[in-house]
Formats: structure tokens, sequence, C-alpha cells
């Protein structure tokens, strides 16, 4: 639940009026702008833990580890696997030989013993071709075989069956290499994923920011996706606030807002000192909720360092028209208060000068306005200082 103030810009008597301003403000805390709980895939025992509770972490540090030892061995075991080729290099050497069986065998059967012919080294690879798109008939073609003769397809130096089973055995080694060259894969998807499942026995931040908590410590056992440390990112801050729908039409992504610290914050002290800077609208809720107001969220830098938690008011440009950095500058506490505050009718800065002490300022519902009266401007709002 949100709390809203109304700033009041109080005018110095003795007849001297102000310009005034009409400004909306909006209070809430702040908070980091990421919040992250790690844990481990895998169950497993811590074997080193490399922060405390509050370090500055960045992002891509080790944080912490677990007991890896059975897992690098065995990656050792896979690392000589995948790159061992020895298999692949023995099946293609086998295929190399299958080849040269079978184009000596093609050779051989497409030369007629006795016509002293030659089968140069051409024709015999046409001949492997031929075999191999139309079987044994087209290679006896080849040789000139006549079909419907007695002797077509009929044996020469060597028979048809003989130059079939050296086929045959070209296909057998061109599966025993592909099984091989599979196999030699599967070794190095075996190494890789051995290799990222010790990965993730790491904890590596993320982010940078601190150690919020460390949960669990050197040596303890940490199961499946327990809870081990906590991490906040506070630089940048986020301060998330509900603002009434005819206020959040005039906002959008992107435009900036002034996020003040006060130094008091409706009568409790901050060990801080007060602070103004200029923040910007990084979302805008596209849903109201049931008191019809939109989440807008403004994100601040943070080079101080203030912890999140604190109260800040935030004042929108696009509501005032004027910069909330001017209107609230660090130098001098902040003048919003909550709405329907007894102290809302006196200033709250007592240091700033004023005009002399006066009686209580009723509210202008009560009291018609006059000329010679200072104007006390109010933004506009119920009255009942009800949080919505």
């Amino acid at each position: 639940m949100f709390n809203r103030t109304l700033c009041l810009v109080v005018v110095a008597a003795c007849g001297a009026v102000l310009a005034p301003a009409i400004c909306r403000a909006e209070e809430n805390i702040t908070r980091p702008c990421r919040r992250l709980v790690l844990s481990f895939p895998r169950p497993g025992t811590l074997a080193e833990v490399l922060v405390e509770d509050g370090d500055v972490i960045k992002e891509g540090q080790l944080l912490i580890r677990q007991d890896d030892a059975p897992e690098r061995a065995q990656l050792a075991d896979l690392q000589r696997q995948a790159t061992d080729d020895t298999r692949v290099r023995y099946a293609q050497v086998a295929l190399d030989q299958s080849q040269v069986e079978l184009e000596r065998n093609v050779s051989l059967f497409l030369w007629k013993s006795g016509d002293g012919s030659h089968i140069s080294r051409a024709k015999a690879r046409q001949g492997l071709d031929v075999l191999t798109t139309d079987g044994i008939d087209g290679l006896a073609r080849l040789r000139g075989d006549k079909e419907g003769d007695e002797n077509f397809a009929g044996p020469g130096a060597v028979s048809a069956l003989e130059v079939e089973r050296a086929l045959l055995d070209v296909k057998l080694k061109k599966a025993s290499l592909q099984v091989a060259e599979l196999e030699f894969n599967t070794a190095k998807c075996n190494r890789d994923q051995m290799v990222a499942h010790i990965e993730q026995m790491k904890i590596i931040s993320p982010i940078n920011g601190r150690v919020e908590r460390l949960i669990l410590r050197k040596g303890e056992s940490a199961d499946a996706l327990k809870e081990v440390i906590l991490l906040i990112q506070t630089d940048p801050l986020w301060v998330e606030l509900s603002v009434p729908m005819d206020k959040a039409r005039l906002l959008a992504v992107g435009q900036t807002a002034a996020v003040q610290y006060p130094q008091e914050v409706f009568g409790v002290s901050s060990p801080r000192p007060a602070e103004s800077r200029s923040g910007k609208i990084v979302f805008k809720s596209n849903m109201a909720n049931q008191a019809g107001s939109l989440m807008i969220r403004v994100e601040v830098t943070n080079p101080n360092n203030r912890p999140a938690g604190e109260r800040a008011m935030v004042h929108f440009d696009a509501l005032t028209g004027i910069k909330g950095t001017d209107m609230l500058p660090a130098s001098r506490p902040s003048t919003a208060l909550r709405a329907g505050s007894p102290a809302a009718a006196a200033p709250v800065n007592a240091q700033t000068p004023v005009a002399p002490a006066a009686p209580a300022v009723p509210t202008p519902a009560a009291v018609a306005p006059k000329a010679d009266r200072p104007a006390v401007l109010v933004a506009p709002g119920d009255g009942s200082g009800r949080r919505s």
C-alpha cells in the first residue's frame, strides 16, 4: 500500500505573495532493482565458499563451488575418447581397401580372356559407376554383351557373383565408417555435457551488487534447487508507486522524475542526509488495482550506496511542469507532508525565512481567501490521510 502526500507551498507574510506552485508527490520505500536467490540444479557438498555476507561482487565472479572431483575424473576419460579418432581412421582404411578390390573385380569382369584387350583405369571407374546405378546387367552391357545371348553377363576373368560380393563389401565398410564417426561425435557430445555439468556445480554472480545473505557454508550439503545465497543490486534503486488513474495517464516510460530522500520523514529522523536525485520511469502498469491506480516504477541511480528500504518522495515532472529537483533541493529538508497531517498547515522547515509565527491557516473550504491574506495552495486530495 502506497502513501500519497501533499506538497504545500507557503508564501511569506507582510503582503509579499510569491508565485504559487502546485505539485503532486508520491511516497514509498526504495527497493533493489534485482534480488536473486541462487541454488544448484543438482545436490552436492559445498567445497569452496569464496564470499561472505556483505561482500561486494562483480558480474561473472565465482562465488561458490560444489565438490566436483568425481566429475573431473570422468571428464578426463571423456576427453581422451573425444580426441582419439583411431576407429574412424581404421574404418576409412578398410573402406579404401574394399574399393580397390571392387575396382579390380570390375576390371577383370570387363576383360574377356583371349581377346588381348586391356581394361584401362578410366574404363574400370566407368564400370564402377555403371555397377552402382544399373547393377551387374549394366556392367555386362558395358562389356559388350547382348541381352538374350547365352553368355550374357557370363564370367570374364571373374564371375558376376564375385563382383557383387565386392560391391556389398564396400557398402558394409561405408556403414562401418559411419558408425565409427557417430561414436566419435557421441564421445565429443558426452565430453561437452560433462563440461556443462561441472559448470553447473558453480554459482557465478550474474550481477554487480552485494552478498546480502550466505545461507549455506563450506562443507554443508545443498539439495537440488535449495536456496544457497541471496544477492541484491542496489544501483540503481527502484521506487514503485501507486498513482491515481487520472495522473497516471500523463506519465509514460522514459519520462523524468525527482526522487527525494528527506532528512526527516513525517517526524522520524533519518540517519542519512537529505538528497535529491533525478530518476526516470522504467515501467508503467497496464492494469489498475482495486483503488483505480496504476503501478509506476521509477529507477534512480545510487552512487552513494544508500540502502534499499528508505522512504523516498517522487515528484513527476510531467505532472508539475517543473523539475522536481528544482522544487526540492538537497540542501533543505523536504516540505512534503502526509495528507491530513496536523503539520500540513504550517511550514515544515523552521529555518526557512518566513513571516513571524501565526495561528494555523484554516483550510480554503472554511475561509474565503482575502487579498491581504497569505495564500496557501494545496494539491488536490480528500484530506483524509487515508492510504490507497
